[in-house]
């Protein structure tokens, strides 16, 4: 049997992000330093920090849940602006260059 950790299943998908944004920066870096076309790059870390968003959602959820109304109204503010950041910001415009 695998060993979760206290956090259990999110545990192991937060380590196997954090595994895939060290690769897909790795991977970044090689090609910025190759000069070779860069769309896949841009891809692989927006990915990565789509994925990384998402799971650092998921446990400040479970902590904003449990606080008063006005903490939980900060957590979705901050929801959707870090959202949108990387949807608008590093996302498909970032991507297409």
């Amino acid at each position: 049997m695998s060993r979760k950790g206290r956090t259990g299943y999110l545990g192991m998908f937060a380590f196997a992000v954090m595994l895939l944004n060290a690769i897909a920066w790795i991977i970044k870096i090689v090609l910025d330093a190759l000069n070779v076309n860069n769309t896949v790059g841009g891809i692989l870390t927006g990915v990565a920090s789509l994925l990384l968003l998402i799971v650092v959602l998921f446990s400040a959820y479970d902590y904003a849940s449990r606080q008063t109304k006005g903490w939980r109204i900060i957590f979705w503010i901050l929801a959707i602006v870090s959202l949108l950041s990387i949807i608008l910001g590093l996302g498909l415009p970032n991507f297409i260059k």
